[in-house]
């Protein structure tokens, strides 16, 4: 059997590893892998509530989505969308509160809420002018239950509801691409 020179050796194991390595040069990794390299600013833009009652769901998800983009994605959040590569704008489609559990005496022991988001995914590719790009549309919802027998707040499942909602209108721009 024939010996292999140490040389030889190493030299293939250089130009395996440098075109293994080179193949996989327009890979990316972490979020960057699912979220396009090309857009790194986005705007929110005011949700707009159902009716003005719901002034301060629709001012809680916009901060929610606002929040859980700085968190999982790579864009960095701007305040004109002059400025922004991609736009996020949407309304409150719906949201509802009923009771779903009562107590024999007649009061609440669970009580669900229910909100629907519907939003525009805008990509502005030449900044000129916000809103003139192309549009995706996206869906989500979001669902709370409260405990009002065990102490718990209208407020804390309300938190939770547009919470849910956000994470799942944030999860589908992973999606898209």
């Amino acid at each position: 059997m024939p010996r292999i020179h140490p040389i030889r050796l190493l030299l293939f194991a250089l130009v395996s590893s440098v075109t293994l390595l080179g193949g996989c040069a327009n890979w990316y990794f972490g979020s960057h892998a699912i979220f396009p390299p090309a857009y790194k600013t986005v705007h929110v833009k005011m949700f707009v509530p159902p009716d003005q009652s719901r002034f301060g769901e629709a001012q809680m998800l916009t901060e929610a989505i606002q929040k859980r983009i700085e968190q999982v994605t790579p864009y960095k959040l701007v305040g004109s969308p002059m400025q922004a590569d991609l736009i996020i704008e949407g309304r409150i489609a719906s949201a509802s509160k009923r009771t779903t559990q009562n107590h024999p005496s007649g009061y609440a022991l669970q009580t669900s809420e229910n909100m629907v988001v519907q939003a525009k995914l805008v990509i502005n590719r030449q900044r000129l002018r916000p809103n003139q790009g192309e549009a995706i549309d996206l869906a989500a919802s979001g669902n709370g239950k409260y405990y009002p027998l065990a102490g718990q707040s209208y407020a804390s499942a309300n938190q939770k509801t547009v919470e849910e909602a956000a994470r799942r209108l944030v999860a589908q721009l992973e999606v898209l691409w």
